[in-house]
């Protein structure tokens, strides 16, 4: 017994239905798969010859895109998203909590309470020589675009 193509189609589009209701994306990949399942069965109907076959075809596209979303698009859109806060200078002025301080060698980090452009984390720097420890309150005063960091000033008591 074989699943028609017309199946696969209607699956799609009510997994794309539920998408607009859980905004997870999840089902929308699930979704994508089940209508690259109806292409192979119409194009292609003597390889997807059963069932089964369809079903483990759909698991296995299903399962390669959430690979590529969570491993590869995501992560890289993060970068952008962090890219973009350093360049257009949004973080100037805006306080966080020193997670790991700064050394002489190694940049140390900063953490916000909302996350700017995408990241709550950033790479920092003491403006100066300024001694940063853990815990401390800063303040970001200028952003090194060649370096990817902020420098940080102590916020004073």
């Amino acid at each position: 017994m074989v699943i028609p193509a017309m199946y696969w189609v209607v699956c799609a589009f009510i997994l794309a239905i539920i998408e607009i209701f859980t905004l997870t994306f999840a089902s929308l990949w699930f979704g994508v798969s089940a209508l690259f399942v109806a292409l192979f069965s119409f194009l292609y109907p003597s390889l997807i010859s059963s069932w089964k076959v369809q079903v483990m075809v759909w698991l296995i596209i299903s399962i390669c895109i959430m690979i590529y979303w969570f491993k590869i698009w995501q992560p890289a859109q993060e970068i952008v998203k962090k890219n973009k806060g350093i360049r257009n200078g949004k973080l100037i002025n805006e306080q966080g909590i020193i997670t790991n301080p700064p050394t002489k060698i190694q940049s140390g980090t900063i953490r916000f309470h909302v996350p700017i452009s995408g990241a709550s984390e950033w790479k920092c720097r003491p403006k100066g020589f300024e001694e940063i420890n853990f815990g401390d309150i800063v303040t970001v005063v200028d952003i090194d675009i060649e370096k990817e960091e902020l420098v940080v000033s102590l916020i004073k008591k």
